[in-house]
């Protein structure tokens, strides 16, 4: 006789939320999910580019346990790579409230291929599975797909908690891979059939996307194979294996408000179980929560009602857990309880000979939102974007599936549906076992902006000495206590590329002295390579580079104007000057420009001149070699561009040849009195030179920086009626953008007088809520 006895188990899952700390389980699942965790979505406006085009970009970084943008990190490092992982490019943008965007210039160094684009941040290099978004990109070419035919077709069987048990009801989801066109919308149906006796025990239906799903109640001694048909003709047959004789499996019914979790087991598994307690783990992300199964006799059936407001947002994981710490039943749910679905509809279309203007509305009233919009031709074929904002951010960093494109855009019943059946197939990226039996340790900080840390060089510390940061551009003026180590150091810079900083010393009375720093800017680039992932190999495989050879001259470069040749002469500076002292034949001119070596030290000619000179890169000393007696010797005076420099010569230790207009040298010119004792140098320097080596020792330009955003700027088009532009051209792209508190946006772009256009809309909120929308517009 069958034992069905159904137990309900009604819990209070508030209770559950505190734990105690004597449970080891969860205390080293909390100390594993201790450092909080990132995901990156990056909108790129599209996906096939040629050169002479610009990759336009919005990155949005979201918390995954809060499900609200992250704010901790501020440097997106925005990296592209080759086809073999080599680094291409390397750059870094400013993030605000989870929100970064900018630009790449696909200029000429892009070789036709494929290109990774990755952005990540330094903190996701604490964990074992990076959230970082990693898109590919192609330069002038597209993908098709050549699958074999043992490719096509491919079938899965999926039972819903990972296990098939014999005399329980199984829910089994059936996936069948790359199903070939001409099965789609063909009604294809699948039969399950005892093996042996062909007696009829179910019948499916398989949709568009692969997807079918029954139930089964297997009986001891029996086999089972599923025939799939086409209008009765046989198309495939697949054997249902590895049906257990003994186990539990975890079946899930999804009501309006909560969940309906179902344990079942047959009677001889039972018999095993009485008096046991296994436990029940509802985790993602350091939240978790434990049910324990305390099993009873003459009971094969638990019903534990789950509260959707009980537990996260989005992605959860049920783990049933045996008493060895084995798990023996997993299954991934989706609540979509509180997720918000918000209607984004094309409201107003205005035109005019020059624009058109589209008026986006919706019901989102919050003031706080972001987004980017993506405006492609209808017929594009460069909007292969592998994920939206909503299943990057919701569901990759869960799922080990590479097919989630199309999943979450919409939230009916259909589109939930649809995305159970996947859950059911699907893995775990966060794994119970793993996070248990594992440690996190925190080997990579935040970045928040840039850090400066240097050194004084020729130094003697005194106490109350500091120096000054200052970059106008920057909007920098900040200073910093010197150790005794004669160390200084700058944390939390906002540094644009390319942009000057520059170091005074001061001392505690303010008094400015002379300065040789020597700093490095943290982060800096480094050479890395991209570790290309099995499963991305794995999915790009049977990819064929079809290169077309018109897309590379359908964007032009700039105008450019050609103008006739001609030779310019070099244009010499008016030089001001005592005119009665430099005609009175006491100084001598120098002929510079006679001298092979144009880099050649100021120094160097000054020293063949008459004087001794020691330069040892950070200061100069000039004393004359006839002006001198027992106990002293005497120094020159030194003018630049006709200005005394006094003692501090420094500014001539790199100076060069190149940089010279003229010099005089006197070795004793008595009209300066005791100033001319030991003689005077006179150096008139080049246009622009006094300008850009004034404190050279001080002023320093930054390599690696922040990259400055730029405005969307439509490539230079042969045609924006031709095949090629509307398969691969660019209409619009806006960043930024947001909705008002009328719920209404704006978007004015050029009439390039193409009449069918597509447009991708990605956002979030500062609530957390994610925003998806693509509208074909004709």
């Amino acid at each position: 006789m069958k034992l069905n006895t159904t137990l309900s188990l009604l819990f209070s899952l508030s209770l559950y939320l505190t734990y105690s700390q004597s449970d080891s389980i969860i205390d080293k699942y909390l100390n594993y999910h201790n450092l909080e965790k990132e995901t990156i979505f990056t909108h790129i406006n599209k996906s096939t580019f040629t050169n002479n085009e610009t990759l336009y970009f919005q990155t949005y970084v979201y918390h995954n346990k809060d499900s609200k943008p992250f704010v901790s990190s501020t440097n997106i490092h925005l990296n592209i790579y080759d086809a073999t992982g080599n680094i291409k490019s390397q750059n870094i943008f400013n993030a605000n409230n989870g929100i970064s965007l900018g630009q790449i210039e696909i200029d000429s160094t892009f070789k036709n291929g494929v290109y990774y684009l990755e952005t990540t941040t330094n903190w996701m290099k604490n964990f074992r599975v990076k959230n970082s978004d990693l898109k590919k990109i192609t330069i002038n070419g597209t993908f098709k797909t050549d699958l074999s035919d043992s490719e096509k077709n491919k079938i899965g069987i999926y039972p819903e908690g990972k296990n098939i048990i014999k005399d329980v009801t199984n829910t089994i989801v059936v996936k069948i891979d790359n199903l070939s066109e001409k099965l789609k919308n063909k009604k294809l149906k699948g039969y399950v059939l005892e093996k042996d006796t062909n007696t009829f025990k179910t019948a499916f239906s398989i949709n568009n996307e692969g997807f079918g799903k029954f139930t089964l109640n297997p009986e001891k001694g029996k086999n089972y194979h599923i025939i799939f048909k086409h209008e009765q003709e046989e198309i495939a047959k697949k054997d249902i294996i590895k049906i257990k004789e003994k186990g539990i499996n975890l079946t899930v019914l999804n009501k309006p408000n909560h969940f309906n979790l179902l344990l079942q087991t047959n009677s001889s598994t039972l018999n095993d179980l009485v008096g046991k307690t296994y436990n029940l783990y509802i985790h993602r992300d350091g939240k978790i929560i434990n049910i324990p199964i305390i099993f009873k006799p003459n009971v094969n059936v638990y019903n534990i009602p789950v509260e959707k407001s009980k537990i996260l947002k989005g992605i959860n994981i049920l783990s049933l857990m045996d008493n060895n710490k084995n798990i023996v039943s997993e299954r991934l749910v989706f609540n979509e309880l509180n997720l918000k679905n918000t209607n984004i509809k094309i409201d107003e279309i205005t035109k005019t000979k020059d624009s058109i203007t589209l008026k986006l509305k919706s019901d989102i009233i919050k003031s706080s939102n972001n987004f980017s919009i993506s405006i492609l031709p209808k017929d594009t074929k460069s909007d292969k974007f592998k994920h939206s904002i909503k299943s990057k951010l919701f569901l990759d960093p869960y799922i080990k599936n590479n097919s989630l494109k199309g999943y979450l855009n919409d939230n009916d019943s259909k589109s939930m549906y649809l995305l159970d059946l996947l859950l059911i197939s699907s893995e775990s990226k966060q794994n119970l076992e793993k996070s248990i039996n594992s440690k996190q340790e925190l080997l990579n900080n935040f970045e928040t902006g840039f850090q400066i840390k240097g050194k004084l060089n020729n130094y003697k510390y005194k106490e109350g000495d500091y120096i000054k940061l200052i970059s106008p551009k920057n909007g920098l003026s900040l200073t910093s206590k010197i150790n005794s180590n004669k160390e200084f150091s700058f944390d939390n810079l906002f540094l644009l590329k390319d942009s000057e900083i520059s170091f005074e010393l001061k001392n505690k009375n303010g008094k400015t002295l002379k300065i040789h720093p020597y700093f490095n800017i943290y982060p800096s680039v480094k050479p890395q390579k991209l570790s290309i992932e099995l499963d991305q190999i794995k999915e790009h495989k049977n990819e064929i580079l079809d290169f077309n050879d018109q897309i590379s001259d359908f964007v032009l470069p700039e105008n450019v104007t050609e103008l006739d040749q001609v030779e310019l002469g070099l244009v010499k500076k008016e030089i001001k000057t005592d005119n009665e002292v430099m005609s009175s034949g006491m100084f001598k001119k120098i002929q510079i420009f006679e001298t092979a070596n144009q880099y050649q030290l100021i120094t160097d000619i000054i020293r063949m001149n008459g004087f001794e000179v020691i330069n040892d890169g950070f200061n100069v000393t000039i004393t004359s070699r006839r002006a001198r007696s027992m106990t002293s010797t005497f120094s020159p005076a030194v003018f630049i561009d006709d200005v005394h420099q006094g003692n501090d010569l420094s500014f001539l230790t790199d100076l060069t040849v190149a940089d010279i207009e003229e010099i005089y040298i006197s070795q004793n010119v008595s009209i300066y009195g005791s100033l001319g004792v030991g003689g005077v140098i006179k150096i008139y320097l080049k246009k622009g030179v006094a300008a850009k080596k004034k404190l050279r020792n001080k002023i320093f330009t930054v390599d690696f920086g922040f990259e400055i955003e730029k405005p969307y700027v439509i490539p230079f088009y042969s045609s924006t009626t031709s095949s090629k532009f509307n398969q691969f051209g660019s209409i619009f792209w806006v960043s930024n953008a947001s909705f008002n508190s009328e719920g209404e946006l704006k978007v004015t772009f050029q009439n390039l007088f193409n009449q069918n256009f597509k447009i991708y809309l990605n956002g979030m909120d500062s609530d957390g809520n994610l925003y998806y929308k693509e509208i074909t517009i004709n």
